[in-house]
């Protein structure tokens, strides 16, 4: 048993899909907690963010489920297909993204969250994003179009997550103050730029290096 687990893990094709499952585990809890913070405390935020991880989510399901139609019928067009349209569903995502965070700037959050979710949400971004890092890392050396979209889902997953783990702080802190807009202003809107950069930067490599052609 202890062996046919090693033996999966040491896979890294079998290992990235276990993976992802999982992120989507993680990534559905971060989104229903999200969504009930924002219906509890009519914060219109939080369910706009809920929303974003719930089609992020439903972007990797995608992806899922044509690489495992790929690999059946070892059928690399459809993973170049399917890789394509997944990237224009992530540049749509990247752009409706700018209206939550027009609101987070404007501060629609809940005035009261609390220090120990403040702490487990900031466990989690410091988790994504070290596991995302990580894992996007590894998955250069490998071809698989469907498993490098994939990790760059979770890349952006984990940047949205340091993005919310910022207000949150600063919600926490209640002292909104002229400074902390104008370092909200800039922090989110690098932390968007970052993610439209490796969402199309990503895409060209990929596309370009891809040897299914």
């Amino acid at each position: 048993m202890i062996n046919k687990i090693k033996d999966v893990f040491n896979d890294y094709y079998k290992s990235t899909i276990i993976t992802a499952v999982i992120s989507m585990i993680t990534a559905l809890l971060f989104a229903l907690f999200n969504g009930l913070i924002g219906i509890i405390s009519d914060a219109p935020w939080n369910l706009y963010i809920s929303v974003y991880y719930l089609l992020l989510i439903i972007v990797r399901m995608e992806t899922l489920i044509f690489e495992k139609k790929a690999y059946k019928n070892n059928n690399n067009e459809i993973r170049k297909k399917a890789y394509i349209a997944s990237f224009c569903i992530l540049m749509v995502l990247n752009i409706a993204l700018i209206g939550p965070i027009v609101l987070m700037i404007k501060n629609l959050r809940p005035g009261n969250i609390g220090m120990i979710l403040s702490i487990a949400m900031a466990a989690y971004s410091f988790t994504s994003i070290t596991i995302a890092i990580i894992n996007a890392k590894k998955s250069i050396k490998h071809d698989n179009l469907l498993v490098k979209q994939n990790r760059i889902i979770d890349l952006i997953s984990a940047l949205v997550s340091i993005l919310i783990l910022q207000h949150t702080l600063i919600v926490v802190n209640g002292d909104y103050t002229q400074d902390l807009v104008i370092m909200s202003v800039f922090t989110s809107a690098a932390i968007w730029a970052f993610i439209v950069f490796i969402t199309i930067i990503s895409f060209v490599k990929n596309i370009k290096d891809n040897k299914y052609d």
